[in-house]
């Protein structure tokens, strides 16, 4: 976990919350407070006090253990509310009037110091109105994973970081990471069924657009309009392998053109879409290595053109040449592949 992700701890969000969390605890066993707000009680907590705590203690843990936070954040997030709960039943059983009182001072905490929002790098696009059907209907070859959101929802400011990660690791000119913003343009949430009301349970939703078509989506929406619950919980590599998963041999992948692959390399640079930009490193680093080892020679190695196959018809000739460049690029492509798999940025190496 990098350090970065602490930064919010200084917002006020962060700060005064645990202060309310624990307010009941401090006014009923510090001095003078206990005799001004309890003054028929002693100035420590009751059994029936513990009796609560202990039950907050047990729905926490029950809840940690079969809801599994992705984040420090979402767990934070969690003990805040149940904590709250607990202390404005404590108050309204103690008093009414502070009850109340502490209920007030709990929405204006949400009110000026809500959750921090993200701010850090990412490669994520920003659609305004019409520009994502504008992106989907003028380019069809880019893959586009886009996230609708709402600045105000908790559960979308918790996924903004994660997001984000993902977009700087795996962004690249065949996949793309776009938001739009159901707030402002409800319109285009509509089209795309997503519900941006206060009480919406599709917050955030995450779209899977491949051909300029819908492919995939979390939470799932069937015909019926009938939503099916998901809590995105799970780690951010689970994430992208869920989403990103593609069908075996698509015509546009670098598999089609790297015809010297190996039968293993062919088969994982198919069927895994963030093994493409890999490969084609790996590709590019073995045109380079020939063109070394045989520019004095004046062998007839091949480079890259702008568009088409990415060999010559010299792969199709019986020699030496052929030969070579087959086999040194298989080779720089498992070199890459070997290589990202082992720094973690292809994260579907043992599928």
């Amino acid at each position: 976990m990098k350090l970065d992700s602490f930064k919010p701890l200084l917002s006020g969000h962060y700060i005064f919350n645990p202060v309310a969390c624990v307010l009941y605890v401090v006014l009923k066993c510090v001095e003078p407070f206990c005799g001004w707000l309890f003054p028929e009680e002693e100035c420590k907590l009751s059994w029936r006090d513990f009796e609560l705590l202990s039950f907050l203690l047990i729905v926490l843990a029950v809840k940690n253990r079969k809801w599994k936070p992705a984040s420090w954040q979402e767990a934070a997030s969690m003990v805040f509310l149940f904590s709250k709960i607990a202390n404005f039943v404590l108050f309204a059983r103690s008093d009414l009037r502070l009850g109340i009182i502490y209920l007030i001072l709990c929405l204006v905490l949400f009110l000026l110091f809500p959750e921090p929002s993200y701010s850090g790098p990412d490669e994520v696009h920003f659609f305004r109105g019409p520009a994502l059907d504008d992106a989907l209907r003028d380019d069809p070859s880019v893959t586009w994973l886009v996230e609708f959101y709402a600045p105000w929802s908790p559960p979308c400011v918790r996924f903004a970081p994660t997001f984000a990660e993902l977009s700087l690791r795996y962004n690249h000119s065949h996949l793309r990471f776009g938001k739009l913003d159901v707030g402002k343009y409800p319109i285009i949430a509509e089209k795309h069924k997503v519900d941006g009301s206060a009480v919406s349970k599709q917050l955030p939703s995450l779209v899977l657009f491949e051909g300029g078509k819908e492919t995939k989506r979390r939470p799932l929406v069937d015909r019926r309009a009938v939503i099916t619950p998901y809590t995105f919980t799970e780690d951010a590599r689970k994430h992208i392998r869920h989403f990103l998963r593609t069908q075996r041999r698509r015509p546009h992948s670098y598999a089609s053109q790297l015809r010297s692959l190996t039968q293993n390399n062919e088969i994982f640079a198919g069927d895994i879409q963030l093994s493409w930009p890999v490969s084609a490193k790996g590709a590019k680093e073995a045109i380079e290595e020939c063109q070394i080892q045989f520019r004095l020679r004046r062998w007839n190695c091949s480079s890259l053109p702008e568009s088409g196959t990415l060999f010559d018809p010299i792969l199709n000739r019986a020699s030496r040449e052929s030969a070579y460049l087959h086999a040194i690029t298989a080779a720089g492509v498992s070199h890459a592949v070997t290589a990202s798999c082992s720094a973690g940025n292809i994260e579907s190496c043992g599928l």
